[in-house]
């Protein structure tokens, strides 16, 4: 992708006080190539006071009762991002798996050389079919 659609597309995704300080860097022009662009985004929003926190929380999540594993894992990548943008995916279903409600956990038969993708579906049909038995 070229450097402009780049910088177009991300606009959408980007917070309320993220996209303020795009417009804000871009208007400086503080940036003039998606390089750039990532760089200074980098300096801006990923603080080590912020990591500090993501690892924190990374430390202390489980999932709970409650929390669909969709959700929970979507919150473990999040984390997981935060801390080291390039985690491993062998790590991200060690962690989840690690930290997965027991009941789910014991049922997983898929080892580690499954796709992420497929390992989390895998979960999350062991969690609608424990949700089928109790109704």
């Amino acid at each position: 992708y070229s450097d402009e659609y780049l910088r177009r597309a991300v606009q959408q995704s980007l917070s309320e006080t993220a996209h303020t300080w795009y417009i804000q860097t871009q208007q400086e022009q503080l940036f003039n190539s998606w390089r750039q662009f990532k760089q200074l985004c980098i300096r801006r929003f990923r603080t080590s006071e912020k990591i500090e926190s993501s690892r924190g929380r990374s430390y202390s999540l489980w999932q709970s009762d409650n929390e669909l594993t969709a959700d929970y894992f979507e919150l473990l990548k999040s984390l997981k991002s935060e801390i080291e943008p390039q985690t491993s995916t062998v790590y991200i279903k060690r962690k989840f798996l690690q930290k997965l409600r027991k009941h789910i956990r014991d049922k997983m038969s898929l080892g580690f050389t499954s796709s992420l993708s497929d390992f989390v579906q895998k979960a999350i049909e062991i969690e609608s079919s424990i949700i089928q038995q109790k109704n």
